[in-house]
């Protein structure tokens, strides 16, 4: 009888001085999270990097049986980049330019079309 006493308050001690698990989080920071991800997917490339997107179509290779159109793959894009740089889109392509080149391209058509 002695023995289980102990154990059972070793188990109590440390069960006691365990932390806390987090909770789940609420609807409203799920809310907060996907009204962000919505505002960062309103960023839009302008005209000017048509030929940086056509660059991107083309290295994705996207088949036509993935049904992926042009103006879906750049909204892809857009997201990522508006991910990647916030709500204000740099104006130096030069600088899309260089993220857009570390993303697998293909990967990401291919997502998009699934």
């Amino acid at each position: 009888m002695r023995h289980s006493n102990a154990t059972f308050w070793r188990a109590s001690g440390i069960i006691q001085s365990m932390a806390s698990r987090p909770s789940q989080p609420s609807v409203a920071e799920n809310t907060k999270q996907f009204q962000v991800a919505s505002q960062a997917a309103t960023v839009r490339f302008p005209p000017s990097f048509a030929v940086l997107v056509e660059t991107c179509w083309r290295k994705a290779g996207a088949p036509a049986e993935w049904n992926l159109t042009r103006d879906e793959f750049q909204a892809a894009l857009e997201r990522s980049t508006a991910s990647r740089f916030g709500s204000s889109l740099p104006l130096e392509e030069k600088l899309v330019r260089s993220y857009l080149e570390t993303l697998n391209v293909r990967d990401l058509a291919l997502a998009r079309a699934c």
